[in-house]
């Protein structure tokens, strides 16, 4: 006899009836003939057997619905083994097991039980996905959880029926791993002064799961280098959150340039570290510096150097990319031509023009220089004679 599918009762002799039909039990007339042995039949309101050799009327319809429901599985309860944790890749420690029970109360036994767990995130990895009941209706199952950290639900579902039972687990991180850059890295900041935003650093296991707990490790060979004022700074980072975040934050040392640092998940582990960098720009112009700031050429001819410009901030940082405007005031004939009005500061900070004598002779007169960004000064000027 097997068991049929069905998911509510109706009228009990339409039910009745289809039960039996599945079963393999035949419309028969009542009265008639039948051979000793024979299975049971059945006609509109009863089941019928074979009783003397004729087909005699038994128990009602509905008496034969609640038999034959009372022996199909109907409720599924956990047993043990929910509520676990364990590391992914690795086991669960206890069995799964899961009663089936049917409709009379009995076990169910040799009931099919399906294992539905997600299909994607946090989940099992290995483990037999049906098992038969027992004579005692229950269902055991190992199983080891995938490689995902989480927590989730698993179904217990007898097969063919709508019989079920959830099963919660959680899948805990392996150990720490590597550290990443999550933000912040890549950012500017002035001379000796704080970088807007901290950098975020995300620790996680071999298979990318975020870990709890761990203050990574962090160094910088370009700052609070020993026996150096440089004056810049870095917090230590807190241990890391369920999300596998923690952050520190930055003050730039005096010396402009890239500044270095590398975290890894300890010192122990420094292979599995991250190295990035962080920007420190130049300060305002504070001194710029005029060389050689007097100079003397004989009439209609160039003067031995370029009119040379410095500009510094106030750590001495070179200022790249700066605009000096060089303007010449005769102060009677005598003057100088220049190649250009105006010059860029290079990566040394350095901007230049070259001057030639007019051929008027006398001096000193001035070329005065204004810097882009610096307060202009009567004083900041070259001294050129003509002779």
């Amino acid at each position: 006899m097997r068991n049929p599918t069905f998911r509510r009762l109706g009228v009990a002799t339409l039910v009745a009836s289809t039960l039996l039909a599945a079963v393999g039990c035949d419309l028969v007339k009542v009265g008639s003939r039948c051979s000793t042995g024979a299975a049971p039949g059945r006609d509109s309101t009863h089941l019928v057997v074979c009783k003397s050799g004729r087909w005699t009327r038994s128990i009602t319809l509905q008496e034969t619905a609640n038999i034959l429901i009372g022996l199909l599985p109907a409720k599924a309860a956990v047993v043990s083994g929910s509520d676990q944790t364990t590391q992914v890749n690795e086991a669960f420690a206890k069995d799964f097991q899961v009663k089936v029970t049917r409709g009379d109360g009995l076990p169910a036994v040799g009931a099919e039980v399906d294992l539905i767990a997600p299909k994607t995130g946090a989940s099992l990895d290995r483990g037999p996905r049906t098992v038969k009941t027992n004579n005692d209706g229950i269902a055991s199952f190992l199983a080891t959880a995938n490689n995902v950290a989480g927590s989730y639900d698993v179904t217990a579902k007898v097969s063919g029926r709508d019989v079920s039972t959830t099963l919660k687990f959680t899948n805990t991180a392996a150990a720490a791993k590597s550290v990443s850059v999550v933000s912040g890295a890549g950012q500017s900041a002035v001379a000796n002064t704080n970088y807007a935003q901290p950098v975020v650093l995300k620790v996680t296991d071999a298979y990318g799961n975020p870990v709890a707990g761990i203050v990574p490790t962090l160094t910088s060979p370009t700052v609070m280098i020993a026996g150096q004022a440089t004056t810049g700074t870095f917090s230590t980072p807190a241990a890391t959150g369920a999300d596998g975040l923690t952050s520190f934050t930055v003050k730039a040392p005096v010396r402009s340039g890239d500044i270095s640092f590398t975290s890894a998940v300890s010192s122990a582990l420094a292979a599995s570290g991250v190295t990035f960098t962080l920007t420190v720009v130049p300060d305002a112009p504070d001194s710029p510096m005029l060389t050689p700031s007097s100079q003397t050429a004989a009439r209609s001819t160039a003067f031995a150097q370029p009119l040379q410009v410095e500009v510094l901030d106030q750590f001495n940082n070179p200022i790249p990319g700066k605009t000096v405007t060089y303007t010449v005031v005769p102060a009677g004939g005598a003057a100088a031509t220049l190649s250009s009005a105006t010059a860029v500061t290079n990566a040394a900070g350095i901007a230049s023009v070259t001057a030639t004598a007019n051929g008027t002779a006398g001096g000193p007169y001035d070329v005065q220089v204004a810097v882009q960004g610096y307060a202009p000064q009567s004083s900041l000027e070259f001294a050129l004679t003509n002779t």
